[in-house]
């Protein structure tokens, strides 16, 4: 059985200006965008965008972690999420 899809992720850092918060493999990243909020899987087609107030859901393994941010901005390309917050 080939199960290559089960195993992919992306590599996801959580930035502020002072430090790193999170960066590691996840499964999936929720964001909360201005207009609402969105789902990132891998493989996903590249995307700029500015986040609002909300929570960060991510999922590194099989447990959701989350982060509540102010507002943001993150950059998708490569199966790669950067994220930064304010």
């Amino acid at each position: 059985m080939n199960l290559p899809f089960l195993l992919k992720t992306m590599y996801l850092t959580i930035y502020t200006i002072a430090k790193t918060l999170f960066s590691g493999h996840v499964e999936r990243v929720e964001l909360p965008g201005r207009a609402g909020s969105f789902t990132i899987l891998t493989d996903h087609a590249p995307l700029v965008s500015t986040l609002g107030k909300g929570l960060i859901r991510y999922t590194p393994h099989t447990d959701t972690d989350t982060l509540p941010i102010e507002s943001g901005l993150v950059k998708v390309a490569n199966n790669e999420i950067v994220v930064l917050v304010g």
